[in-house]
């Protein structure tokens, strides 16, 4: 089986009241798989994801203690994301 996805996930953050942890930013996940039937009780997967990142920017939440108000940007995010998996049917 052939597999294909895409996946456009928006930012729930607040640019405002932004946390340096967590760079969350609209991201688009693009994805394709592979699948085998190898016999009756067996089954094998292959998927590969490329997640891109848009760029964000904003402040830090002005409550903080630290770094409070600070300007804050992300660029160029972009990950590499590989799956495999094998099934045993019983």
């Amino acid at each position: 089986k052939v597999r294909g996805s895409y996946i456009f996930d928006k930012s729930p953050v607040n640019n405002d009241y932004m946390d340096v942890l967590v760079p969350v930013d609209d991201r688009h996940l693009f994805g394709t798989g592979l699948g085998w039937k190898i016999n009756d009780k067996y089954t094998l997967d292959l998927s590969y994801t490329y997640l891109l990142g848009t760029s964000l920017g904003g402040h830090t939440d002005q409550n903080a203690v630290s770094e409070a108000n600070k300007q804050v940007s992300y660029r160029n995010g972009s990950s590499h994301l590989a799956g495999l998996s094998v099934k045993y049917t019983f």
